[in-house]
């Protein structure tokens, strides 16, 4: 797991557009950094809200947004989650694009506004064969 401040800083550097309801909460976050060539790709951070669910957030700079996200990578940020104890990830609330990339990585929309993955899974599917199903 990475530091808090180091994720704080990601975020307000990269203008995170939730921060402020992060702040005071974020000391709380298990933290999952993405990293690419030595540098820091984004973040996922969860927090444990009840009984092995977790809610997720997620933050890719822009430099690296549609190329971070590998089976490889995905796979890793999943074991990390279950390791934790989840069994469930929830991200909510989240705009349409974002239900989108997360049906991609094998989540599915609980709401119009939310998605969930049940724990543990494997991110096997590539997206043209994903999307035919």
């Amino acid at each position: 797991m990475y530091g808090h401040e180091e994720l704080f800083n990601f975020l307000t550097e990269h203008k995170f557009p939730s921060l402020e309801t992060h702040n005071e909460i974020i000391y709380y976050a298990k933290i999952f950094k993405f990293v690419h060539d030595q540098n820091t790709a984004g973040f996922v951070w969860l927090y444990d809200i009840t009984n092995g669910m977790f809610h997720t957030h997620l933050a890719i700079a822009d430099g690296y947004k549609g190329r971070i996200l590998t089976r490889k990578v995905v796979n890793n940020f999943y074991n990390f989650a279950h390791g934790l104890g989840a069994k469930t990830l929830v991200a909510s609330p989240i705009p349409k694009k974002l239900i989108k990339l997360y049906e991609r990585i094998g989540w599915t929309k609980h709401k119009s506004n939310e998605s969930r993955l049940n724990l543990p899974y494997q991110w096997r599917k590539k997206w043209d064969l994903y999307q035919s199903q």
